[in-house]
């Protein structure tokens, strides 16, 4: 089962995050701290403890030691999409979080939204930026 960390950015979308991008993150640096092997068996215990048990280590290490820049490329709007720019940096620290968990071939997609209202919104002058998470006006292009 995957596991999901799920932050309300500022606007009050809702995006999903692979939580173990955070917990591999964190995993790294004590890897360099008391020199464990990356991988190795103290790293997927710090790993699997994070995932199972510790969510508040895990939303700490997110919220202090990790930049939006992080995780935006693996970042999902799962409720929204945001009807104004997001500062998503001021968000990712402040923004409240919680853990998701499911089976790995669910898709969480933008919620209430098919493919067919994603391809009308991108008509409409709208289209979601994946290098910097956002729904951005196209102006003129759009057509």
């Amino acid at each position: 089962m995957d596991t999901f960390i799920h932050v309300t950015m500022n606007d009050g979308s809702v995006w999903e995050v692979p939580a173990e991008i955070v917990a591999e993150s964190r995993a790294n640096y004590l890897a360099k701290v008391d020199g464990w092997q990356p991988g190795g068996a103290e790293w997927n215990a710090e790993v699997q403890q994070l995932l199972t048990d510790n969510h508040m280590d895990l939303f700490d290490w997110a919220q202090n030691s990790m930049n939006w820049s992080y995780v935006a490329a693996s970042a999902k709007c799962i409720q929204g999409p945001p009807p104004i720019p997001v500062d998503f940096q001021a968000s990712w620290p402040n923004g409240p979080m919680s853990v998701i968990k499911r089976e790995p071939d669910e898709v969480s997609t933008v919620s209430g939204l098919s493919p067919q209202d994603l391809d009308e919104l991108q008509f409409a002058g709208l289209a979601h930026e994946a290098s910097n998470s956002q729904w951005v006006d196209l102006g003129d292009d759009a057509s």
